[in-house]
């Protein structure tokens, strides 16, 4: 039977920019470490099971993994509960720090794709964005993290690679805050907060492909 497991490791090495001035969030040491394609449940294959999920990791100020919730459930608990195992027992983490450079607790979002047979689900959206100038020090596509509530709504846009133009990449976040919604995440506690972890790759053009410009 084909298999294939997907996860987007590349944007996982850079640390999302923090919301507190100064601060630094946790960020994880080793992304190439966490999965293989040896990992997928041989239950979840049998029955072909696919899906993406997205965690919240609880990490300690000594960097310890302290609790892993499932914010978007892949459909299935096998994937689910392995997704988080998977993390909980080879992830790395730098600890969060304050502004004086303390270290604190903090959280750390990540987002699997389980992919089986024909149904390869992508965490990753690629947008091509059109305006009408051209930033004069945009250099390549701003690549960011983006976290949506229970509606759907992206909430979080954290930066991972900028542009090189920081009036583009502002615009690539307000562009999704305000016109992109993703399908509303469940998960299957009441006492986890919904929320999806997905990856952009914005492209600045001052002309849509034929394709896009369809839509």
């Amino acid at each position: 039977m084909p298999m294939m497991l997907a996860f987007i490791m590349m944007q996982m090495v850079a640390p999302a920019v923090s919301e507190v001035p100064g601060a630094v969030p946790p960020r994880l040491l080793n992304p190439d470490k966490i999965l293989d394609y040896n990992d997928y449940p041989v239950e979840s294959l049998r029955r072909e099971e696919y899906g993406i999920a997205s965690i919240r990791l609880r990490v300690a100020a000594d960097g310890a993994i302290t609790g892993c919730d499932v914010t978007e459930t892949s459909g299935h608990p096998l994937l689910d509960a392995r997704s988080c195992t998977l993390y909980r027992t080879r992830a790395r983490v730098a600890p969060a720090r304050d502004a004086a450079g303390a270290a604190i607790a903090g959280e750390l979002r990540a987002v699997v794709s389980w992919g089986v047979s024909e149904h390869q689900p992508r965490s990753t959206i690629d947008l091509p964005m059109r305006v009408s100038r051209m930033p004069p020090d945009y250099r390549t596509p701003v690549r960011a993290r983006l976290v949506s509530d229970a509606a759907g709504r992206i909430v979080a846009c954290d930066i991972l690679e900028s542009s090189g133009s920081g009036a583009g990449d502002r615009a690539a976040c307000a562009y999704v805050r305000q016109a992109l919604v993703l399908p509303a995440p469940k998960t299957r506690s009441a006492d986890v907060p919904p929320a999806a972890v997905r990856y952009l790759t914005a492209t600045l053009v001052t002309t849509l492909p034929s394709s896009s410009a369809r839509r």
